[in-house]
């Protein structure tokens, strides 16, 4: 029947308490009584007559169901159901009944060890006497026991709990279970539905333990974010030692030999190789010579002008370049001039390169002469010039190398740049190494930090987050006093200078993964906003792949470092391809883009400044004697 053809006024009642009220005792018992009396009275005579036997049991046979009586004598006899439905039948003669004989009780087929003791007292139960599991029905009953011990231990721990007699009804349980278990076996007792419960409860456990620890890590990395956060912070300095404080001097560094050698590793003379390079163009049908050869300290540079009919892409082309590697067995780069219209610049490694100190770099009159807030001398170009970048202006540096490339040394040529040039009231810094400070752990308790060595992630991540809280301070205080940025803010009288911190970072792809969005996200605000607050950072990292180094990052981050790196990296990523980095042959020969000397940006190839532990230690002492 559908729904909607039903009748709109019938009403389903739901069964009253009459309807399912079961019957009386008293009606069951009338029931009952008449079906006795019914059975009476279809009995024959000799049935009647026998209503005073007493109905005794009843056994299954094959033919049916055997009833048992007994006479008020005493006699037993037997009839069948067959029997009972033949009304006309007689009962049979009585006949002796067998009384079925009780089984015999057969012996346990071993004993506890309690009995096994009060039998033997003066041996000790031998091992055949231990119980083994029982089949059957009572091993099932034992495990009922067994299991019921355990809630019966629980009710006693936590309803008896106050009650006089606790301890010793618990004293019991427990006895009664260690008997038990020596008896039968703990693996035993225990029922197959209580193995899979207590293997859940395990894995609950566990769950609830695994969570527990996650729990335990995330609330200790966020209290160590939040102890990193509190010590990072805007540092101030007395006057009088400002005033009282030295820079490190100089003098007291090492200065490295140079090496005088008259012939590169290809065994011939430099106006031999140059001979080559033009019979290359002349083959090639190019009217272009070398007409300068200039023996930088790490690089050999030969100036071709090209000459009219000759197209500068041919002789920069890399059809070119591989012609000149086969000949010289050397990386060659072609660029062109950076000063000179229409020249093009072959550059090829030399075997014995002069190795530049910091001493010489830091000492050169170019980085007195070179503008700028904070800055710093990187290493010397392939015609031996002295290369000196701003930080301020940069704003952000990133530097690249694997290892062995001479990426380290290059972090700690900047650090003591700012260690050796500047005071700790006008550039600070905030040092981050995940690899458990492992690079910056020497600067320890310098006065230009304004914290702690930062050895983790959380640290790193807390020490962000102090550094943007700071950032947008000095934006509110750049702001209030009228002024655009941090230079017009110093140079107002009667304000306290902010000084200008850098955010050096140590295996910045290991930083990224680990510490997660929200780091990159303060990277990418600072990289943003911080050159106007006087805020910058330098990024090192060994990974140069497309996913580290993604377009977003190099955008903020237009200064530049890049050493050599591993061939898959370079292939991956269009921008150290562009910069020419798969043609950098040994440690500390780096391509720089960024501001240079003139104030311009360029793209110089140059060979970095080496530094050496001595050095740093030599520096960091000195800062440190300052009483700061």
């Amino acid at each position: 029947m559908q729904y909607n053809k039903l009748p709109k006024n019938r009403i389903f009642k739901a069964p009253t308490e009459k309807a399912i009220k079961l019957p009386s005792l008293k009606k069951l018992g009338a029931g009952i009584k008449g079906a006795v009396e019914g059975f009476k009275s279809g009995m024959s005579q000799e049935g009647k007559e026998r209503t005073g036997h007493k109905y005794i049991k009843r056994e299954k046979t094959p033919k049916g169901w055997r009833y048992w009586y007994k006479t008020p004598e005493g006699k037993m006899y037997s009839r069948s159901s067959s029997e009972t439905k033949d009304k006309t039948k007689k009962f049979p003669k009585e006949k002796p009944t067998k009384v079925p004989k009780e089984k015999p009780i057969k012996a346990p087929k071993e004993i506890s060890i309690k009995e096994a003791k009060e039998q033997f007292p003066e041996e000790k139960a031998p091992e055949q006497i231990k119980r083994q599991p029982i089949a059957g029905g009572d091993m099932d009953d034992m495990r009922k026991i067994y299991s019921r011990l355990d809630e019966i231990e629980k009710i006693a721990n936590t309803k008896l709990k106050n009650h006089p007699d606790r301890d010793s009804f618990l004293k019991d349980v427990y006895d009664l279970r260690k008997d038990m278990e020596e008896a039968f076996g703990k693996e035993n007792l225990i029922s197959e539905k209580t193995k899979m419960q207590l293997e859940k409860e395990e894995m609950r456990r566990s769950a609830h333990k695994k969570k527990y620890k996650q729990y335990k890590e995330r609330e200790q990395k966020e209290k160590e974010i939040e102890r990193a956060e509190k010590q990072f912070g805007e540092k101030t300095f007395p006057e009088e030692k400002i005033k009282e404080y030295e820079l490190p001097k100089p003098n007291k560094l090492s200065s490295l030999s140079k090496k005088e050698v008259a012939k590169d590793s290809y065994n011939k003379t430099l106006e031999d190789s140059a001979k080559q390079i033009n019979d290359l163009l002349k083959d090639a049908k190019l009217k272009s010579k070398v007409n300068n050869i200039i023996k930088g300290p790490a690089v050999i540079r030969f100036e071709i002008p090209v000459a009219k009919g000759d197209r500068i892409g041919r002789v920069l082309g890399p059809a070119f370049e591989r012609d000149i590697e086969f000949i010289t067995g050397k990386k060659a780069k072609s660029r062109a001039h950076p000063t000179k219209d229409n020249t093009a610049i072959i550059e090829i490694p030399r075997d014995n390169p002069d190795m530049i100190s910091f001493k010489d770099i830091i000492s050169d009159k170019t980085f007195d002469e070179a503008k700028g807030e904070v800055k710093a001398a990187l290493g010397k170009d392939s015609i031996g010039n002295t290369v000196v970048t701003d930080l301020t202006a940069a704003p952000h540096m990133l530097i690249t190398g694997s290892t062995g490339s001479g990426k380290s040394v290059a972090v700690n040529n900047i650090i003591n740049n700012i260690l050796s040039k500047y005071k700790p009231n006008e550039a600070q810094l905030v040092l981050i190494d995940p690899k458990k400070g492992a690079e910056f752990n020497k600067y320890k308790n310098v006065p230009h930090l304004s914290g702690d060595v930062v050895i983790s992630p959380e640290g790193g991540v807390g020490a962000m987050k102090a550094v943007v809280d700071e950032m947008n301070d000095r934006y509110k205080k750049i702001s209030d006093a009228g002024v655009k940025k941090i230079e017009d803010y110093n140079k107002l009288e009667g304000i306290k200078k902010l000084p200008q911190k850098f955010v050096v970072i140590d295996e910045f792809a290991e930083l990224k993964q680990l510490a997660g969005k929200d780091f990159m996200n303060m990277v990418k605000e600072i990289g943003q906003m911080g050159r106007a607050a006087g805020i910058h950072f330098v990024l090192a990292t060994q990974f140069g792949s497309a996913d580290i180094l993604s377009n977003n990052l190099l955008n903020n981050v237009p200064t530049r470092l890049m050493m050599s790196m591993p061939p898959d990296a370079i292939a991956s990523n269009a921008a150290l391809r562009k910069l020419g980095v798969d043609k950098l042959s040994r440690a500390g020969d780096s391509i720089f883009s960024g501001i240079t000397n003139q104030g311009k940006k360029e793209v110089k190839r140059l060979q970095g400044a080496f530094i050496s532990d001595k050095d740093i230690d030599n520096i960091v002492n000195q800062t440190k004697s300052q009483g700061l």
